[in-house]
């Protein structure tokens, strides 16, 4: 499962997506390990690289199945995990079939549950440029034990780091350079189309009087994220969400909405 996760993540950073172009050239297939002594392979067409996906999660779901073990971490594959990875693939390659089944297996999971709006409301922290106080704020979206999560990877205390990491790209509440040089905003025309009955709107700023003239350091602009922040600040610290339950069910909208089950489609979503 993992080399098929590996393998879909490298054909689509080098080459074009499957359809209309199988025969391009992909990226070279390794089913056996490898040493300084291995000859190296030659591309093998996209086709060919999806056809080894493809193999790899049948034959990890068939052993999921087969093993009946629980998963020991989050950080883990499992079937349901895996299933929704089979899912991201069937889309790709446009079998709206297999992506409802796929999408259908992984709601299945006993181990996740869609947030509630409760959950998923997002507290903003704040920071203070003038005296480099910040507070850290609440989100569902740095935690591997939120309750939608399906595979993600928990960030010991000890193991986080402050640089080159998500969070630090993300969180402008915080004296990070990153973020707080280079703040992530939605813009004004999307943030408009947000109802606000809809408590997405509250993992953004607004208009709120400081627009990027004005702005100076941190997460005070117009506009400015807050979904993804650190857990906590002071030790850097913030899970990496891979999965959430959430995208399985966008994943059988979308595939019931290619094969024409509008109705189905939109009591998926």
């Amino acid at each position: 499962a993992a080399r098929a996760y590996s393998y879909f993540m490298l054909i689509q950073s080098f080459q074009q997506t499957l359809v209309g172009h199988e025969n391009l050239p992909g990226v070279p297939v390794y089913t056996e390990p490898t040493d300084a002594s291995s000859k190296g392979r030659k591309r093998s067409t996209v086709a060919e690289v999806y056809r080894q996906i493809d193999s790899d999660l049948e034959t990890s779901l068939s052993l999921f199945k087969a093993s009946n073990v629980a998963r020991r971490h989050i950080s883990n594959l499992d079937y349901y995990s895996t299933s929704l990875l089979q899912a991201r693939v069937a889309l790709v390659e446009n079998d709206w079939d297999k992506a409802v089944e796929a999408a259908k297996a992984a709601i299945s999971t006993p181990d996740a549950s869609l947030l509630e709006r409760s959950e998923a409301t997002v507290t903003k922290g704040t920071f203070d440029n003038s005296s480099t106080d910040w507070t850290t704020g609440r989100t569902p979206f740095n935690s591997v034990s939120s309750s939608s999560v399906m595979w993600g990877a928990e960030v010991l205390s000890d193991q986080s780091t402050v640089f080159a990491s998500f969070f630090s790209n993300m969180d402008a509440c915080t004296n990070v350079y990153y973020a707080a040089e280079a703040p992530k905003c939605i813009s004004n025309w999307l943030y408009a189309q947000i109802p606000e009955t809809d408590i997405r709107k509250g993992w953004w700023n607004g208009d709120i009087g400081v627009p990027a003239s004005d702005w100076k350091y941190g997460a005070n602009i117009n506009y400015n994220q807050f979904k993804f922040q650190w857990a906590d600040q002071q030790s850097y610290k913030g899970d990496y969400i891979f999965m959430r339950l959430e995208e399985a069910y966008l994943v059988l909208a979308e595939a019931l909405c290619h094969k024409g089950d509008f109705d189905g489609a939109k009591k998926a979503l």
